[in-house]
């Protein structure tokens, strides 16, 4: 764990991230949503461990599985597909939103099966406790369901994620109807949930990061997400930030690009002749800013042309209208497009997008390739050669990327 921003000789910055949807996965599994209590609280805080326990009752039993689906076929009355229960799992993000969710689904087979004496069901309060809390932990399953894509720009979108959770969880607290145990159990998982994120307040939330949490994590937003959201045309007004907040992500930013320049294009520096880098030649656009051969200028002289180039780019990216999040057509517009059709506008802060926006909020992406080899390399499959295990795992994720373009196209389907 790095617990400052460290930067090499060479410019380029190490920031442990962390994955979003881990941490607030320990938010709400460290909360403790099923605290042990007595007295007339007790049935309802037994409500998760009893739900565990009817899960894992039908899960190890083919007869109850199979009874539950016959149930369904023959009382739904829409076109579903019969379903049985999700085991709630300590590792698997948003299990216990999914668990109690499916439980919610198949609440009145569960009680068929109940009257047939084949499982004990849950009483009134628990099933009213089960709805409580798949209402409460929604917000966090969306979210890290949003942060997992892979086909979008992800690490912008959550400061304004945070901040929608956190609001949402203030607003289910300050509902009078709450009963005891819920309301124990919003202000236990709010709690959790600051010691994470922090409280968010105005013109806190930037410093924030500084502050160690839980297992050494970074506390609240880290240094890529706040330059994320700037470098997004879509949120670089910065609303959920105080004015002082914003001064300092801006200063941050500035301070990357420039280190960018200087790092990226040595020519500026050691007096060498130009070295072009396509679109990208900050060798022109300093001879265009200082009307002088780079060449001739001496060290001072080049910082304050990168320096006043990089101001330049800055205050003219923030002239720039705000990107709307979905267009008239319906369509989410791209960052990256838009950064790609303006590079030569912003040859720094273009580069800089590409290098910010390209990180993935979460590890989803590799879990999912982790998942994939762990199938693919099974025990009956011990003589699969290295080789060809690559390539399998490669088609597996890669094919329905072909099929899609193979639709767009409108080419004859691969067989």
């Amino acid at each position: 764990m790095i617990s400052e921003t460290a930067s090499h000789e060479s410019g380029e910055f190490i920031e442990h991230i962390g994955c979003v949807d881990h941490i607030l996965n320990c938010t709400t599994k460290l909360a403790g949503l099923d605290p042990d209590m007595n007295g007339p609280m007790l049935a309802e805080a037994n409500a998760l461990k009893q739900a565990r326990s009817l899960v894992g009752k039908v899960n190890k039993s083919t007869q109850l599985k199979d009874r539950l689906l016959s149930i369904q076929d023959q009382l739904q009355q829409l076109p579903l597909r019969s379903v049985t229960v999700i085991q709630d799992i300590v590792t698997r993000w948003w299990s216990t939103y999914s668990m109690c969710e499916r439980l919610l689904r198949l609440k009145t087979y569960i009680a068929v099966m109940a009257n047939e004496e084949l499982i004990t069901n849950l009483s009134d309060a628990q099933w009213a406790l089960i709805n409580d809390i798949t209402s409460i932990l929604r917000p966090f399953m969306t979210a890290q369901k949003v942060l997992e894509g892979e086909k979008y720009i992800t690490i912008s979108l959550v400061p304004s994620i945070i901040s929608n959770i956190r609001k949402g969880l203030k607003k289910e607290m300050d509902k009078v109807d709450n009963s005891e145990y819920v309301s124990r159990m919003l202000r236990t998982l709010f709690d959790s949930f600051q010691t994470e994120w922090g409280c968010g307040d105005i013109d806190t939330m930037y410093d924030e990061h500084r502050a160690l949490g839980p297992r050494n994590r970074h506390k609240g937003f880290r240094q890529a997400h706040m330059l994320a959201a700037a470098l997004d045309p879509r949120s670089k007004g910065l609303q959920l930030f105080g004015h002082n907040d914003k001064r300092k992500i801006w200063e941050l930013l500035t301070a990357r690009a420039e280190s960018l320049a200087k790092t990226h294009f040595p020519t500026i520096y050691d007096g060498a002749p130009p070295c072009h880098h396509g679109d990208d030649d900050i060798d022109d656009l300093l001879f265009d800013l200082v009307d002088v051969p780079v060449v001739q200028l001496d060290m001072q002289q080049k910082d304050a042309a990168l320096m006043e180039s990089v101001a330049a780019e800055i205050s003219s990216y923030k002239s720039f209208a705000t990107l709307p999040r979905t267009l008239a057509s319906g369509e989410h517009p791209d960052p990256l497009v838009w950064w790609r059709n303006h590079k030569a506008m912003f040859p720094i802060l273009s580069k800089l997008a590409r290098r910010i926006l390209c990180i993935p909020a979460t590890s989803a992406s590799s879990e999912r390739l982790f998942s994939t080899a762990g199938l693919t390399i099974a025990n009956d499959r011990a003589s699969l050669l290295p080789d060809n295990a690559v390539d399998l795992i490669f088609l597996h994720d890669t094919w329905r990327v072909v099929e899609e373009w193979v639709k767009r196209t409108q080419l004859p389907q691969l067989v």
